[in-house]
């Protein structure tokens, strides 16, 4: 079984409730490119009167090829130092894995 079976795909973004904990892995879909970032959420703004974003650490940046496959870019799973900021007027849509986890 693969970790798909668990995700929750998010297209409209202010339907996002605070149970998003920071242990949460997120996959951030990227709106005029064909990037997507793979991490673990460290921070977030989801206040609707500021600046939306998502910090993510430990990610992965990959190229999304038209033949569904992806092309690794960066690999900083490793490294909780390196982070990547993404603000929402930026992204697609995202996918959160194991929404229920307790």
């Amino acid at each position: 079984t693969g970790e798909s079976n668990n995700l929750v795909s998010y297209m409209n973004k202010t339907k996002i409730t605070d149970t998003l904990n920071s242990d949460a892995k997120i996959y951030v879909y990227m709106k005029d490119s064909n990037i997507m970032y793979e991490g673990s959420l460290t921070e977030k703004e989801l206040e609707e009167s500021r600046t939306k974003f998502f910090c993510l650490s430990k990610y992965r940046k990959y190229l999304l090829r038209d033949d569904g496959r992806k092309k690794k870019l960066a690999d900083y799973s490793e490294d909780d130092k390196e982070k990547v900021l993404i603000y929402f007027d930026r992204i697609s849509h995202f996918e959160i894995a194991n929404v229920d986890k307790t």
